[in-house]
């Protein structure tokens, strides 16, 4: 893992967890207010049911909210056409979390999202997916509102490389890493063009984790060319599966049957010969 990488990860759980804080609001009974020349919100921007934010009608750039149900939850994004980047946090506590996702209405669709594991013994991140974010509690505050000495673009930026899709040369080394591990007599050689099946194989384990390589801090080793992309969520059954359906395509897929006894031993084979897990491993 490389120094860079660390210090990168490093500013999001620390400026994002607890460093980041709000300018004071101009009376403490009323919150917060819009600093002097900034308008308040425009109205197509409030949802037509109870408040809210519709992001559709929001321009592309930064934009802060707070939720008006817990005046201690905020969230600072920016949208790029319909796609949003976000940072949702609880003020003074160490609940955050960053996201990915489209904009539609009141809520952020089909979002990517990595939670600090606050007690981990290392910086270490949960990754989920498909997720809706409700904004409809949510209102529209200047960005002024932010105190002065929090970058957040910068918070944005850390956010969108954290989500973002991991390059071929990350999830290649990866590939490599479980392939050689079924295959430690060719560790670094290179496939050739006669050697169909063992190109499935390679092809297929790819698949089964490229979705899983993101970049996340470790301190363990890691395959050359990784830079810093682990695979998350890692599962040596999915690997397993990805491998031996490759060498069987007539299976379509399906379960092995309780008299397969051959199929059954040659799957363990497989299974036994992949890592229980890999360094990153929440």
């Amino acid at each position: 893992m490389n120094t860079r990488a660390i210090t990168q990860l490093s500013l999001i759980v620390l400026s994002l967890t607890t460093a980041i804080a709000i300018a004071p609001a101009k009376s403490s009974s009323q919150g917060f207010q819009p600093q002097p020349g900034v308008a308040q919100s425009g109205g197509d921007l409030l949802a037509q049911s109870g408040g809210g934010v519709n992001l559709d009608a929001l321009p592309s750039g930064f934009h802060f909210f707070r939720d008006i149900s817990d005046d201690q939850n905020y969230l600072i994004l920016e949208k790029r056409g319909n796609l949003v980047v976000g940072y949702t946090y609880k003020y003074r506590t160490e609940l955050s979390y960053c996201w990915r996702g489209t904009a539609n209405g009141n809520f952020v669709t089909d979002a990517a999202s990595a939670k600090p594991i606050v007690n981990s013994v290392r910086e270490s991140w949960e990754f989920d997916e498909n997720e809706n974010i409700n904004l409809n509690n949510y209102k529209k505050i200047p960005l002024e509102n932010i105190q002065s000495n929090i970058d957040f673009q910068q918070i944005l930026y850390e956010c969108r490389r954290l989500l973002a899709e991991a390059p071929s040369s990350a999830v290649n080394a990866w590939t490599d890493f479980f392939f050689y591990r079924l295959y430690p007599q060719m560790q670094g050689e290179k496939l050739q063009p006669s050697q169909t099946q063992l190109q499935q194989e390679w092809v297929a384990i790819r698949r089964a984790i490229a979705d899983k390589v993101r970049w996340t801090p470790r301190d363990c080793e890691q395959p050359p060319e990784s830079d810093g992309y682990d695979v998350v969520n890692y599962n040596p059954n999915e690997v397993a599966d990805a491998v031996f359906y490759a060498r069987h395509p007539e299976l379509n897929e399906r379960k092995i049957r309780p008299g397969e006894t051959n199929l059954a031993r040659e799957w363990n084979a497989i299974q036994n010969r992949l890592p229980e897990f890999v360094c990153y491993n929440p």
